[in-house]
């Protein structure tokens, strides 16, 4: 029953497997394998800020990206200094540049090309994947990529105990752990 529950997925069943599966081997109690199963999963924390920063510069990045988006095309001071800076472009008479329409009016000849460009890069992106999940295969990230190399170190690091056990509860160990008080 537990092999079950731990083969969907439950972090908490897949520890208690790896907690049995050393006291098996190691003919040791409860407790003695409780600390040997804490030094395995701080064996497999290593090095874990490495492996998750790309996901964390993407969920900077596109939360920077959307900040900045609606001031560099609505707002008059941002659109004359990127205007100035990067685009060059001749700016409309005062009149013409008064409201935050106007402004968006005159940002969109050139901020039109960029925002579609990227926009149509992450939809047909979107629409690969989905298509791959459709046939049946699940797109390699690299987070799997680093599940899989985690979970390849640790079966290396300790080959006495069974390998299934060590890669299940490698790859479902979270990657973002709640602080402990």
């Amino acid at each position: 029953m537990l092999a079950k529950i731990a083969a969907l997925g439950d972090i908490e069943a897949q520890r208690e497997r790896v907690i049995r599966e050393i006291i098996r081997v190691d003919s040791v109690s409860r407790e003695d394998a409780a600390s040997i199963f804490k030094q395995i999963e701080d064996s497999n924390r290593k090095k874990l800020r490495y492996y998750i920063f790309p996901t964390y510069f993407g969920i900077f990045s596109s939360i920077c990206g959307a900040g900045i988006c609606l001031p560099m095309v609505f707002q008059k001071d941002s659109a004359v200094w990127f205007n100035e800076i990067f685009v060059t472009k001749d700016l409309p008479a005062m009149e013409d540049f008064e409201t935050c329409f106007e402004v968006g009016a005159f940002t969109w000849n050139y901020m039109d090309p960029i925002l579609e460009s990227v926009l149509f890069i992450f939809i047909c992106l979107h629409f690969a994947r989905a298509q791959l999940k459709n046939i049946g295969i699940v797109p390699n990230t690299f987070l799997h990529f680093f599940k899989r190399r985690r979970s390849a170190r640790l079966c290396k690091e300790y080959p006495q105990y069974d390998a299934s056990i060590l890669q299940d509860f490698s790859e479902g160990d979270p990657l973002i752990h709640a602080r402990q008080k």
